[in-house]
């Protein structure tokens, strides 16, 4: 499967230096796709998605070519569709889409 988001973040960059750490949160809209089957199956879900980040802003003193390295958390606002009946025992219509991690590097123009 895979994930694809588009989110706005606001942040806040410590300190004077070139390099500083920041820390951001935001909303966006996520899209999960593909499906898997073990162990368990998963189904495809959307819609808003809460964010926090954390990282570090590198060239900051630049006003183009800066950097930014972070670790962000996305927690879905929403819940799975039904994934394809494996069992007798499924749980209800719905099961929700639990929070992940995500590297990003990013090049600011």
């Amino acid at each position: 499967g895979s994930v694809a988001n588009a989110s706005i973040l606001a942040a806040r960059v410590f300190g004077e230096s070139e390099t500083g750490p920041y820390l951001g949160a935001g909303l966006g809209y996520l899209i999960e796709t593909g499906e898997s089957q073990s162990p368990t199956p998963s189904a495809h879900g959307r819609g808003v998605a809460a964010a926090a980040e954390t990282g570090v802003l590198f060239l900051r003193d630049r006003t183009q070519g800066r950097i930014a390295l972070g670790l962000r958390l996305t927690v879905p606002l929403f819940a799975e569709g039904t994934p394809v009946p494996s069992s007798l025992y499924q749980a209800g219509p719905s099961s929700p889409s639990f929070p992940f991690l995500s590297l990003s590097l990013r090049f600011l123009l």
